[in-house]
């Protein structure tokens, strides 16, 4: 398997997002965007709207990944968080409940970093569409794609998360879920170069989905530890592997980043194909 710095990044059951309890901050106007999570708006036949993560819309329609349907949020969370565990390289073979823990303990650390970025824009304006999609797929005539969250970076002030609460409140549970991961795991691909959310919305939908899972490089027997090399005092990623050893005695080495660019110990490979069983 491959241990993936930064992609383990979705919590254990928390039921913050759907408590609302996040405080909302002021929100300056008319700054640069990095990336956002989009929806897909359509209206009824009575005249009503509903809104999806335009990541399971896709999953759904597109790669054509069976979707569990889901509106127990906390289930949902659990479910997911589960299946980014189960290609994580570091995973013991038989894991005690202390290890588990710790493990959920660091996932929920990982949501939390995201809920504390959320700012509520204010009522009766919408966030402006991010060209940063690579569109795959035109929604039907009754729908359109709308701007659900908007990323962007206050460098010394760190993150903000610009939400939209009217349409952030019109999403069921399992949207919300796929929204949180669509966040955390843009926010790694970005750090390696990518321009378009196209990698990470498909990663969502397959975590979300019932395809299975495997792990690239099989179970270790023995621990192994990450990597990571970068000029001193340089702020980029630099180039992280994994080292362990496999449960016939070889050495493996796994590259998670090369230069700053995700590799997966291959030339050119997609972080959302790697996990998916042939």
């Amino acid at each position: 398997m491959i241990r993936v710095k930064g992609f383990c990044v979705l919590a254990a059951v928390t039921s913050v997002l759907l408590g609302g309890a996040q405080a909302v901050a002021d929100v300056p106007l008319g700054v640069s965007s990095g990336g956002g999570g989009a929806g897909v708006l359509c209206e009824t036949e009575t005249g009503g709207n509903t809104l999806v993560s335009l990541d399971l819309f896709e999953a759904r329609h597109v790669w054509g990944y069976e979707i569990p349907e889901s509106d127990d949020y906390e289930a949902e969370l659990r479910r997911v968080f589960q299946r980014v565990h189960s290609v994580v390289a570091s995973e013991p073979r038989d894991p005690t409940p202390e290890y588990t823990e710790s493990v959920h303990q660091e996932y929920r650390r990982n949501v939390e970093s995201v809920l504390t970025s959320f700012s509520y824009i204010p009522a009766g304006t919408r966030l402006a569409l991010i060209q940063d999609r690579d569109d795959i797929l035109v929604p039907p005539k009754n729908c359109r794609i709308v701007q659900v969250i908007s990323y962007f970076d206050q460098s010394a002030k760190g993150r903000r998360i610009l939400v939209d609460r009217e349409y952030w409140e019109m999403l069921g549970p399992q949207d919300r879920v796929a929204f949180l991961f669509h966040e955390m795991v843009y926010e790694v691909f970005r750090l390696f170069g990518d321009k378009t959310s196209a990698r990470a919305r498909k990663l969502t939908g397959i975590m979300l989905s019932s395809v299975s899972l495997s792990a690239k490089y099989g179970a270790f027997v023995k621990g192994g530890r990450v990597l990571e090399c970068r000029p001193e005092g340089a702020s980029e990623a630099g180039t992280e592997f994994y080292i362990g050893e496999s449960r016939e005695g070889e050495a493996v080495i796994a590259f998670e980043a090369i230069d700053g660019e995700s590799m997966m110990s291959r030339p050119s490979s997609a972080w959302a194909d790697y996990s998916l069983s042939s």
